[in-house]
């Protein structure tokens, strides 16, 4: 459940990705060249995994990649052919050095500069690494979960999911333990303490109930002496336990922001369910979070990228492709009712 939290709604935000506008003049040659810069680069499986990683850890970054130095400013007039290559960074992997108390700068509350920590590099060759100074200007960063208190950082989204996930993990760990105990066979016997306390009383006991076993798996039967024994059998109720499991997976779907069965990965039950609107509000979530998030993260580097490609379209001139897909029937009925709109306006 931890991994489709994280994962399902990163993919969602970048799995369509966007198309550029071609209305302008001459705009679909511009449009056909950013969108090859971005194949180039691999710009959506780098937003994804920066999506990713900030959904788990609480922040990541986009590192873009000149060739040149990095301590240096990036202004968005490049010349084209500049950018070379984008890296995502963990937000642990970057620390900030020179605090921006600067009101004019797009970069008020943020650091100056962020030193790369090669953490993942181990042995001689951290000893003979140093760390590597980047400017703010070449980084572009993704976070989690936003405080209204701290806006510039982050948290992980499993955050105010952990208590809900574990809530859970222990309904399901409770239920699987009582299949155990869905039939338990009960024998009362006679003077059971005074038997149990010898040594040859306990083996004689111990011999009457395994011969006992024995000779219920040959012949289906459970003998007793119907003088000094009483058996009965007790079963478990379980006509509740799929009602509370569900309840406890609606929660955890609840505090995740998403559909039980994008959770789950599952289709609904019940008659003539089919969880369409559900899909729908969570789609429309993703939109708004593309619309938020990644278009207002995703704006310098777009304005980076178009520079990169020569071309003169407006930076935020884009939409993202939808991720709901009408089916055959539902689209042939929008097609009948648009050409009906039409024909009754040329009338």
């Amino acid at each position: 459940m931890a991994r489709a939290i994280v994962d399902e709604p990163a993919h969602d935000m970048t799995r369509a990705w966007r198309a550029w506008a071609t209305s302008t003049q001459g705009g679909e040659a511009e449009a056909s060249a950013v969108q090859a810069a971005e194949r180039g680069l691999r710009l959506p499986g780098k937003v994804h995994n920066a999506v990713q990683l900030a959904r788990l850890t609480g922040k990541a970054a986009i590192f873009i990649g000149t060739g040149g130095n990095n301590a240096a400013p990036l202004g968005i007039d490049i010349a084209p052919g500049t950018i070379r290559y984008l890296h995502v960074f963990k937000g642990s992997e970057l620390s900030g050095a020179e605090d921006d108390f600067n009101l004019a700068s797009d970069n008020f509350g943020g650091h100056i500069y962020y030193d790369y920590n090669p953490a993942h590099v181990s042995g001689q060759a951290q000893m003979a690494q140093e760390k590597v100074r980047i400017h703010h200007s070449r980084l572009i960063w993704f976070r989690g979960v936003t405080e209204p208190d701290d806006l510039s950082g982050g948290q992980s989204v499993l955050q105010h999911c952990y208590q809900p996930i574990i809530d859970a993990e222990t309904v399901l760990a409770h239920g699987q333990a009582l299949v155990g105990e869905a039939k338990l066979d009960v024998i009362k016997v006679r003077d059971l303490a005074g038997t149990l306390s010898t040594e040859s009383g306990l083996k004689r006991l111990q011999k009457r109930y395994s011969d006992g076993m024995a000779l219920k798996s040959i012949l289906g039967v459970t003998l007793i002496d119907s003088a000094s024994e009483e058996w009965e059998r007790k079963q478990v109720n379980f006509a509740h336990l799929p009602e509370l499991i569900q309840q406890r997976l609606e929660i955890v779907a609840a505090a995740a922001r998403m559909p039980v069965t994008k959770l789950l990965g599952q289709s609904p039950g019940g008659m003539n369910a089919t969880g369409e609107s559900d899909l729908r509000n969570y789609y429309d979530m993703i939109n708004g979070r593309q619309e938020t998030g990644l278009r207002s993260a995703l704006s310098r580097l777009d304005t980076l990228l178009i520079a990169h490609c020569g071309a003169t379209i407006a930076p935020h001139d884009y939409s993202w492709n939808p991720l709901y897909q009408l089916d055959e029937v539902q689209a042939a009925e929008a097609a009948l009712k648009r050409a009906q709109a039409g024909a009754i306006e040329n009338i």
